[in-house]
């Protein structure tokens, strides 16, 4: 019986020895489960800290996607405003362009008038400075004649006179 109990004692240390690395196991296992709870948790918070800076990426997605929209509206409204100012600039430029044409027209056919007067001047002044050359070609024959006539008047009275003088 002895050997019995020295063989149960042999098998219980056996069993103590296994129960006391079953023990250790266990520890490891608790310490494996503790490391993989606080890595869980820290995933946990890993995966909160993406899902918050995700929502905060989406929402800055949408603000920007809202001024991008109101951009676009803005430009339309800036590009409606420039065509409706070119279009407002044409008509401006082209009235005044008309205006000025007008103008220019209406001082050219003055210049045109004011030539064609200085024309008619300049023969009018052609005639009357023929007019006076001939004025003064026949002035100067009746000078001519004056002088002779003149002449026979002195010689006239004389004669006249010597008669006179000698009845």
């Amino acid at each position: 019986m002895e050997e019995i109990l020295k063989e149960i004692l042999g098998e219980l240390k056996t069993l103590n020895q296994r129960v006391g690395k079953l023990e250790e196991g266990q520890g490891k296992l608790g310490e494996g489960q503790t490391r993989l709870e606080e890595s869980q948790r820290r995933l946990e918070e890993g995966h909160r800290r993406l899902e918050e800076g995700h929502r905060r990426l989406e929402e800055g997605h949408r603000r920007l996607e809202e001024g991008h929209r109101r951009l676009e509206e803005n430009q339309a409204r800036l590009e409606s405003k420039v065509d409706r100012l070119e279009l407002r600039m044409e008509n401006e430029v082209i009235d005044k362009i008309r205006a000025l044409f007008d103008g220019w027209q209406e001082h050219e056919e003055k210049f045109i008038d004011v030539a064609e007067k200085i024309d008619l001047l300049n023969l009018k002044f052609d005639r009357l400075e023929t007019k006076l050359n001939q004025v003064a070609i026949v002035q100067k024959d009746h000078s001519e004649i004056l002088d002779l006539l003149a002449a026979r008047s002195i010689r006239q009275e004389a004669d006249i006179q010597t008669l006179k003088r000698a009845k």
